[in-house]
């Protein structure tokens, strides 16, 4: 009888395991990190810590720098201000890594990024430094920048 007992604690054990380990499973499929690439799509995780690269493909999925009036952090979320809302790529900005990506209005696109918010939104205003500084010298180099007064 006691064999008994200690068979069915086990087995209760392993199914709870097994219930908790397929529910965690589970909401990483929700949330797109396990799900199987649609064709040629970037990918990387907030666990690489490779935010460089993650600031990249948001960059692309958000529609370029041109596109991008301003970035900010709150919380474990980027908020975005966009110019033109038909040029976010949405499956780009998910495949970035990040845990969501939410559009509540024409203007502005909510990234959930969680604990990294911060050292992305570093990342991200780093290169759209870049991206703006070296647009500038393209500018210059066509006479765009100093003109030269008679």
């Amino acid at each position: 009888m006691r064999q008994e007992y200690l068979i069915f604690a086990a087995l209760i054990i392993l199914l709870l395991a097994a219930f908790f380990l397929f529910r965690r499973f589970r909401k990483r499929i929700r949330s797109g990190r396990y799900a199987p690439p649609k064709g040629r799509t970037l990918r990387v995780s907030l666990e690489s810590g490779d935010y460089g690269r993650m600031a990249e493909i948001l960059l692309l999925g958000l529609g370029g720098e041109s596109n991008v009036s301003s970035a900010e952090a709150g919380g474990r979320r980027l908020r975005i201000g966009i110019r033109d809302y038909d040029r976010v790529d949405q499956e780009k900005l998910e495949s970035s890594g990040v845990i969501g990506v939410l559009r509540p209005s024409k203007n502005s696109v909510q990234i959930i990024a969680g604990d990294a918010a911060e050292e992305l939104l570093a990342s991200l205003l780093s290169l759209l430094e870049r991206e703006r500084k070296k647009r500038r010298e393209e500018g210059e180099e066509k006479g765009g920048g100093n003109v030269e007064k008679l």
